[in-house]
């Protein structure tokens, strides 16, 4: 059986109600099957009589429209299996690291111009997402693609140094998902002096930091990034978290992971989750 990693019925949790209206929407259409009047349908579902008809009548909740609409697009259910997961799994880590999901589950980038064109074209081609750039940010309309990824662990609505930020749970449980995030996390969160290559967070996140220094040991056990590597500096009020690494760690970065350092390394194309094998992080920078 296939792991399922966003399921219809958490798909439906993104919506109020969603699972309810779900569920007696196939009731009604059970009982109207079954030749019972409208009233009666109404009086066994709770629901106005006037619902009842228009559901009959084949106007399906917002909820169903949506997640038909996700289905068409393949992307529901979400399973191990699914062909649009790797393209998820890019979106999730842009999303994490340089965007956002609108209160209306929209995503937003947020990148450079030249950055913008490379994923706008990638998404367009993977996900068959049309994307527009306006107000230094990439734009898409596809409310049934964000809940997708709101269910995968990216956040929404509020500002993130608002919310508590983990690591995705669907990027914890992938290895293939993990360096991709690792990836995009150190060409787009970086600051470089003679002595410390320092990796920025975003504010208050705490447990988000060792939760990274967890991940890169896991994917990179070579490196033996410690706690000690997490900083909290307070400026403003502000909780700025952030991971300091030494010359010398970034010298067996650039020896044994090169890929994270080097200028290409951002394309989507070559990256190490636009794929369905296993190839574990270090084969993948031989």
């Amino acid at each position: 059986m296939l792991e399922t990693i966003v399921s219809e019925e958490d798909f439906l949790n993104t919506f109020e109600n969603g699972v309810k209206n779900s569920n007696d929407y196939q009731l009604v259409q059970k009982l109207h099957a079954q030749k019972q009047n409208y009233k009666r349908i109404a009086k066994t579902t709770g629901r106005p009589e006037a619902t009842v008809q228009g559901w009959i009548a084949g106007r399906k909740p917002y909820c169903l429209h949506i997640l038909e609409r996700a289905k068409e697009s393949e992307i529901m259910p979400l399973t191990k299996d699914s062909q649009k997961l790797p393209a998820l799994y890019e979106m999730c880590a842009w999303l994490f690291w340089t965007g956002f999901l609108t209160k209306g589950y929209e995503p937003r980038i947020c990148e450079k111009p030249e950055i913008i064109e490379m994923l706008k074209e990638h998404f367009q081609k993977t996900l068959q997402l049309k994307g527009t750039y306006s107000g230094n940010a990439l734009r898409f309309k596809g409310c049934h693609y964000g809940r997708v990824l709101y269910e995968m662990g990216i956040p929404a609505g509020h500002k993130k140094s608002t919310q508590e930020i983990h690591v995705p749970k669907a990027i914890m449980a992938d290895p293939n998902a993990q360096y991709r995030f690792l990836e995009i996390l150190f060409k787009t969160r970086k600051s470089v002096n003679k002595k410390h290559y320092t990796i920025y967070l975003m504010e208050n996140a705490e447990a988000l930091g060792k939760e990274i220094i967890e991940l890169i040991n896991t994917a990179m056990p070579e490196l033996s990034i410690t706690y000690k590597n997490f900083h909290m500096e307070i400026h403003n009020n502000r909780r700025s978290p952030r991971i300091r690494l030494l010359k010398q760690v970034m010298t067996e970065i650039e020896k044994r992971y090169p890929r994270l350092i080097e200028p290409n390394g951002l394309s989507p194309e070559n990256s190490y989750c636009n794929t369905h094998n296993t190839s574990t992080f270090q084969q993948a920078n031989q």
